[in-house]
């Protein structure tokens, strides 16, 4: 039998230490005569992390200038292992045991990974032992009965004997551990009996169990780097495609289910224990990052969009613009839809402005001309441009529109119906009167123009047709071309019909009148 005493450091050299073993200025021991009866030392010196949790305990420590000391765990195994010459040293990142006093011939201890102090994590076993209880992980024994003779002695036999402290409420040496609560907390006594399980559990392949894959060593560096990487691109990648409540659930599952199934197996498996604080971080910051950046983007995204159609359309049409956009239902690069477009001209505006003021003539045709954008609007179409004394306006874009057609009817002859209200009321030298052409059919409709200038419209020989009714049409009518009558035919009867030969077509087109009632 050899006693192994503990030993514990004192004032670190350094507390900014980053590698390299311990080193104390001063490494409390036994009593001389004791430590000579004593077959070795082990140190017992841990250090919680900075949550207070104990999780890994330094293998071996130093004070200066003396040889290293090995943990009670470390020790232990030696001792039980008849390696009575041994000393361990930490040399080219290898924790070797020498078994040759001159120390020159040496065993790697390869199963026990280590960091760079050298620390290795611990195994723990079970939760915490309490005296008299069966169930504990170790066994324990009151110090008393021992020495009272009421526990027979082979229940020490080939064993390694702990005397430690499990019940004193004024022990300072009780630290949390990662499995237990933090008021639930491990004596040391008991640290020391995980660490050499967990040593021998590492050394003797053969007595280890099934489940349990020893030694613990951290995730490489390596294997953290990738999945930080891949968590952040599958961040990114997916709020690139997909709403932002979708990606969450996504990279939730992904994290959630597939990282902590990948981390339960590595642990079981190859006793590695995965980092989960970074991978997590890196995909809730890009999570987080990501949405906002779309957010900016989408903002002004939609700010662009209602300064493209705010000056054509009405508050309720932008608003259901927008709708569009954010449903994906809205293109503004370019597409074939069918659209009803509308040209209302003035008849005889060089005549009635001859000798007017510039102003008198200004503001007489933004009378007609405001009067006529609230009739648009009022019918849902988007004001495309004035030209001069003319007004393009055009429905079912962007968004669609049922019945456009028969809106674009009504505004025209609501918009001639008020013409004639402002020359009642008005009492100009002579009646101003417009013309109207309307024609529905397929056309080119997107963002055209140069970078410093773009223009939502529609072009096409459907809008040169409705351009080319509106300079034919009578005043105080509305022409219709045959794309937009189909859609009126059982709705509206017209004035007349009637066949007009216009400006670049071969053959004459059959065309409806329409004024308003009266």
């Amino acid at each position: 039998m050899e006693v192994i005493l503990a030993s514990v450091g004192g004032q670190p050299v350094n507390e900014m230490q980053t590698s390299g073993i311990s080193t104390f200025i001063n490494i409390a021991q036994p009593e001389e005569s004791l430590r000579d009866a004593a077959g070795r030392l082990g140190h017992v010196s841990v250090r919680p992390d900075t949550d207070g949790y104990l999780r890994e305990v330094p293998l071996i420590i130093q004070e200066v200038g003396q040889p290293p000391i090995p943990i009670l765990g470390l020790a232990s195994f030696l001792s039980y292992q008849r390696l009575d010459e041994a000393t361990v040293r930490y040399e080219d990142e290898e924790l070797r045991y020498y078994i040759d006093p001159n120390g020159t011939k040496y065993t790697v201890i390869r199963q026990l990974p280590t960091d760079d102090f050298p620390r290795m994590l611990v195994y723990f076993f079970g939760l915490p032992s309490h005296p008299d209880d069966a169930d504990s992980t170790f066994a324990t024994y009151s110090y008393i009965d021992v020495l009272d003779g009421k526990v027979p002695s082979e229940a020490f036999a080939d064993k390694i004997v702990l005397i430690g402290v499990l019940d004193a409420d004024t022990q300072p040496d009780q630290f949390p551990v990662p499995i237990t609560s933090a008021d639930n907390q491990m004596y040391g006594v008991e640290i020391h009996a995980n660490v050499i399980e967990t040593i021998f559990q590492a050394e003797r392949s053969e007595t280890r169990s099934k489940n349990l894959k020893l030694p613990l060593v951290q995730q490489s560096e390596r294997e953290q780097y990738l999945f930080v990487i891949a968590f952040a691109m599958l961040s990114g990648i997916l709020l690139s495609f997909v709403r932002w409540y979708i990606g969450l659930i996504a990279v939730l599952f992904a994290y959630g289910v597939f990282y902590f199934v990948y981390a339960y197996v590595a642990l079981i498996q190859w006793g590695v224990l995965t980092e989960l604080f970074f991978p997590g971080m890196a995909l809730v910051l890009v999570f987080i990052g990501t949405v906002i950046s779309n957010y900016v983007f989408e903002e002004r995204r939609r700010a662009e969009i209602n300064d493209l159609f705010s000056r054509y359309v009405s508050t309720d049409i932008a608003q259901k613009i927008l709708e569009s956009y954010d449903r994906g239902e809205l293109e503004l690069g370019g597409e074939e839809r069918e659209v009803t477009v509308m040209f209302a001209d003035v008849r005889g505006f060089t005549t009635l402005s001859e000798g007017l003021p510039p102003q008198e003539v200004v503001r007489m045709l933004n009378l007609f001309l405001e009067r006529m954008n609230e009739i648009v609007l009022k019918h849902g179409g988007a004001i495309n441009k004035y030209i001069g004394d003319n007004l393009m306006a055009f429905w079912n874009a962007p968004y669609f529109q049922e019945d456009h057609a028969w809106k674009a009817t009504q505004a025209a002859l609501e918009m001639l119906g008020a013409i004639e209200d402002i020359n009642a009321q008005q009492q100009f030298k002579s009646p101003v009167q417009f013309g109207i052409g309307i024609n529905t059919g397929i056309v080119v409709v997107g963002n055209i123009g140069s970078q410093q200038r773009l223009e939502y419209t529609p072009i096409g020989d459907t809008v040169n047709v409705a351009s080319r009714l509106s300079g034919v049409a009578e005043g105080g009518a509305c022409l219709v071309g045959p794309g937009t009558y189909i859609y009126l035919a059982e709705r509206l009867q017209p004035s007349r019909q009637l066949q007009v030969r216009l400006k670049g077509k071969a053959q004459e087109l059959g065309v409806y009148e329409f004024r308003p009632q009266t």
